[in-house]
Parts: structure tokens; sequence; C-alpha cells
């Protein structure tokens, strides 16, 4: 099992820039020809680009834990409101 580094509500920042994030949590890599499950690694982070919510899942280690003090809504880590983010 890896090492989780962040925990939900942490806010972050892709290596290579780009927006501030917030985690919502971990994600399970599925891998379906074997089907496996291998939980840990992988990041659902949400953040805003214009009003417009934006999400996306990333590898944990191309990602920066920031210190505190970042201005974003503090958005709710449950399956339901992860399914709000995913609409369009």
């Amino acid at each position: 099992m890896a090492i989780k580094r962040f925990k939900p509500g942490d806010r972050v920042r892709h290596y290579g820039g780009g927006p501030i994030m917030q985690v919502i949590g971990y994600m399970p890599t599925k891998f379906p020809l074997i089907g496996a499950t291998q939980s840990g690694y992988w990041v659902d982070c949400v953040w805003d680009i214009n009003g417009k919510r934006q999400s996306q899942v990333f590898n944990q280690d191309v990602l920066i834990k920031l210190g505190h003090g970042y201005d974003l809504p503090n958005y709710q880590s449950t399956a339901h409101s992860r399914a709000n983010y995913l609409q369009y």
C-alpha cells in the first residue's frame, strides 16, 4: 500500500504550475484485465476557473502541498458531491 501524502481539504498545485487545487480524496486504480484494484497513488482534485468547477485525478508524485492561507471553497468529499463535479 502506498503512503498517502495528502488528506481531503489539502491545497495542492501541480509541479509544472497551474491553478491551486483542493484534494477531495484518493481514487483506487482498477486493472480490468486482471480484476485487481490498487489504492493509494491517485489524488482527486477540484478547482475553479472563471466560476466553473474543474476536476481531475493526478498521480500524487506530481503534486506539491501548499501552506495555509489560500482562499478556496471547501468542497465536500462524498461520492454524491463527486458526481456533481462531473456534471456539465
